[in-house]
């Protein structure tokens, strides 16, 4: 019987944060998914830590992504069984109902395409971080609605985190696979949240079901240009969303070329 959802998760020399992400997942009150964990290759017995959990629901891949972790999501998606994928990184943690929440969402509003959800920000320890009190201001004031603009996608880049996105398996047979560009590395799930924007709706829930950690070894943090980069991929998919726009005007009042 096939499972309800998929949840990839990828993960690389991260043994302990690894399994604590597994544990926060398995420790979910909906329970009809399979866990997917590709591995590149990682520096210990990735197949024995995740062999000590003895749950029949998960099951582990190792795969090169010769650094561009898009290539091991992409695999872990290809794999999936699931009518709906969720997504998580390996330093991540879920709160329990984040799975049920979800579903409940997707569920009840079928033009849906994505569910994200809010977040806190956590450190080592998984205590909660002064930016993460400040971000949640700011969504609070600034992010009050649920069904998320594509354009406030492209002007609020931490609206969508990757581990609270959960996704219609058919949303790959619209738009394809995460882009494995090395250019967009780092960026690349930002760029496929919005792609997914111009084909349906993004539902955001304003509700903490993600621990999202923050610390030196984020790969966004290391990459000095990212900003650079993600201000590449805003003017680019601007143009485009500007376009989309300019095309529905015309068909709304009649001005399409026949």
């Amino acid at each position: 019987m096939m499972p309800k959802i998929s949840v990839v998760v990828t993960t690389y020399n991260r043994s302990e944060l690894l399994r604590e992400t597994v544990s926060s997942i398995l420790s979910q009150t909906f329970t009809d998914f399979e866990l997917i964990v590709v591995d590149n290759y990682s520096n210990y017995n990735f197949l024995e830590l995740i062999g000590s959990f003895n749950d029949e629901r998960i099951k582990a891949y190792q795969n090169v992504n010769n650094g561009i972790i898009a290539i091991n999501r992409n695999y872990g998606i290809k794999l999936a069984a699931g009518e709906y994928i969720a997504l998580c990184d390996d330093d991540d943690l879920w709160e329990p109902t984040k799975l049920e929440d979800q579903l409940s969402v997707m569920v009840r509003n079928p033009s849906v395409s994505v569910c994200c959800t809010n977040v806190t920000f956590i450190n080592f320890r998984q205590k909660q971080t002064t930016f993460s009190k400040l971000s949640g201001f700011l969504r609070g004031k600034f992010l009050s609605f649920n069904v998320v603009p594509a354009k406030y996608l492209l002007i609020f880049l931490a609206y969508v985190t990757n581990s609270s996105v959960l996704f219609r398996r058919e949303l790959v047979n619209l738009i394809g696979y995460i882009n494995e560009d090395p250019d967009l590395k780092a960026i690349e799930d930002y760029e496929y949240w919005f792609r997914s924007a111009l084909v349906g709706k993004v539902f955001y829930i304003n509700k903490r079901l993600v621990r999202y950690r923050l610390h030196d070894q984020q790969l966004s943090l290391m990459d000095s240009n990212v900003y650079k980069r993600t201000l590449g991929v805003v003017r680019s998919q601007w143009s485009k969303l500007n376009a989309i726009q300019k095309m529905i005007y015309k068909i709304k009042n009649g001005q399409q070329n026949t």
